[in-house]
């Protein structure tokens, strides 16, 4: 016969497979009706009392993968992989459900569906795809009428109106690749965009993860480059290996338009490759800084991109928590210089 004890350790840690998906999921108003959580051996599980401080509380899911139970209980739904969540000021909850390339919302207790059909639409690099394909990370736009999802390997930034179900291209023409600084956001090329934040000025800070920078689209709906810089620098045969010590050379522009990439190599033959994961050091101009694969930071909110009080925009690369101090970069530009925090 299992103790009490040992009843409520294991509800706990099957509740905490779901609260790992972000911080923000045991303090975002858990308003389920049913609150008893996954059910053990047959038998309910404890409340979950949310009075309690530190107490994680599950609000989705019954820790099983797959895609089930919409206009259910939330508890007794499934999800696959979910990489992000929204709260709402009305205590509603949107869940990226990355792996059903989905995002579904949890409302009153009862989960329900919000957009995208859980289809690929295509190759991955189809530009008429018009699902979402393994979305990453999504804000509120201005007054909570719609998201703005990172599309990430439709390697585009949609914008989702809630009230209309529309989905509309904000950034990007879904080509894999890095080009279009400097021109609109909509015919610029991203590379696997991972996160997304609101800068100070209420620009739109996009990080271009497997092109390893930072950009910003301004209000004009014009793409920039804001931090990071692309370099093909990889050792042979996946690249054309260091480029000791001489300045690499930047790949043929676009349309009118420049490349985004640099090459240690013959433009002609490598500027096609992926840009190379690197770290070159704590203390370089923060428009120099090489990056590994970054993607959001651990800290509140978790995930994401975030501008701090300060002004510090904070993110994570290569297992190291990252921020670059408030500088507010010109014509384009950016300023600052990169630490470790």
């Amino acid at each position: 016969m299992k103790t009490r004890a040992s009843r409520l350790a294991r509800a706990a840690r099957r509740a905490s497979a779901l609260a790992l998906i972000t911080g923000s999921l045991a303090a975002a108003g858990c308003s389920s009706s049913d609150e008893s959580g996954p059910s053990l051996e047959g038998q309910p599980a404890p409340p979950c009392d949310q009075t309690i401080a530190g107490n994680i509380c599950s609000i989705a899911g019954n820790v099983e993968s797959g895609y089930e139970g919409d206009d259910g209980p939330a508890l007794q739904a499934l999800l696959s992989l979910p990489q992000d969540t929204l709260t709402a000021s009305d205590g509603t909850v949107y869940i990226l459900d990355w792996n059903n390339h989905r995002i579904r919302k949890v409302e009153n207790g009862i989960m329900r569906h919000v957009a995208g059909r859980g289809e690929l639409g295509g190759t991955l690099d189809d530009p008429a795809n018009s699902d979402f394909n393994h979305p990453t990370g999504m804000l509120f736009a201005p007054g909570e009428g719609a998201l703005v999802v990172a599309a990430w390997h439709n390697s585009k930034i949609r914008t989702l109106d809630l009230a209309t179900g529309e989905i509309t291209d904000t950034c990007g023409d879904g080509r894999r690749a890095y080009w279009g600084d400097g021109g609109p956001a909509l015919t610029a090329s991203l590379d696997l965009p991972a996160s997304l934040a609101w800068d100070p000025r209420g620009e739109l800070v996009v990080l271009d993860q497997a092109n390893q920078v930072l950009r910003r689209i301004d209000a004009t709906g014009m793409i920039h480059p804001l931090y990071g810089r692309c370099v093909i620098d990889a050792p042979p045969p996946s690249g054309p290996g260091a480029c000791d010590g001489q300045e690499p050379v930047a790949c043929d522009p676009m349309g009118g338009l420049p490349s985004g990439k640099a090459t240690c190599g013959d433009p002609a033959a490598t500027c096609g490759n992926p840009c190379t994961p690197g770290f070159n050091g704590d203390g370089v101009p923060a428009v120099d800084m090489r990056m590994g694969q970054p993607f959001g930071q651990s800290a509140d909110p978790g995930g994401r991109l975030v501008y701090d009080a300060e002004g510090r925009l904070c993110s994570q690369s290569t297992g190291t928590f990252k921020y670059v101090p408030r500088a507010q970069p010109a014509a384009g530009q950016g300023g600052g210089a990169i630490s470790t925090d």
